[in-house]
């Protein structure tokens, strides 16, 4: 995932203004937008995938993202890109900003909640492993829109605020949480869980970031659910 993740971090680091064969790109196809960033990675994978047939973790990877993709889907977001082990979605492309935090961290809860289950009735018994993510959920402005960077011209999210949110991810396994949201997100939740904020230092961003941890500790009990829930 750390070479996935530098290719994602690159694209989205990426202005083009002009294509290499005189072809000038469309700004108006792009657009600034008030969006949640939504950043999951699998914990640990490649010791997994390094003891067992490529099948297995074909059929492994097929399950977890089965899972990832219903909660992400039913909360109103889109996933933008998987790459490797992880994936990069957003929230609030048709909704407020508020909302889109609020669906995002049920999102989060949604799909912690199935992981455990997946693993105490499917990979555990049949993989003899049990998979664990980390979420990062950062709030901020983005452009949206085609640039035509890859072979399927796929929407592409890109801004400052994407990168917070991808390092925000990174700091889960070193602060063993495994749901970290911004100070942004956060205030803009529905009668939000009492928690005491925290500052960290993430890399490559200049100025420290106030953060909530809103996950279970790794080395909680493997089925443990999340111990918090977003008031309705």
């Amino acid at each position: 995932m750390r070479q996935a993740t530098k290719e994602m971090k690159n694209q989205m680091a990426i202005w083009p203004v002009q294509a290499h064969h005189s072809t000038t790109l469309q700004p108006a196809r792009l657009q600034e937008q008030e969006l949640a960033f939504f950043f999951l990675d699998i914990r640990d994978f490649t010791p997994f995938i390094a003891s067992r047939p490529a099948l297995q973790v074909m059929h492994a990877m097929q399950r977890l993202f089965k899972i990832f993709r219903k909660a992400i889907i039913a909360n109103g977001g889109t996933i933008v890109e998987t790459a490797g082990d992880g994936l990069y979605a957003v929230f609030g492309l048709n909704k407020s900003l508020a909302e889109a935090a609020s669906s995002a961290v049920e999102s989060g809860f949604s799909l912690l909640d199935q992981l455990e289950k997946a693993n105490q009735r499917y990979f555990g018994p049949y993989f003899q492993h049990h998979f664990q993510v980390g979420i990062g959920l950062h709030v901020g402005k983005a452009v949206v829109g085609k640039l035509g960077l890859g072979v399927k011209n796929n929407m592409t999210v890109m801004g400052y605020s994407v990168n917070v949110a991808a390092r925000l991810q990174e700091v889960t396994k070193t602060l063993d949480n495994n749901f970290i949201v911004s100070r942004q997100a956060y205030r803009l939740l529905h009668n939000p869980p009492m928690l005491v904020a925290r500052q960290v230092a993430l890399k490559g961003i200049q100025e420290k970031v106030e953060i909530y941890l809103l996950g279970n500790s790794y080395s909680a009990s493997l089925f443990q659910k999340p111990a918090l829930k977003v008031a309705s």
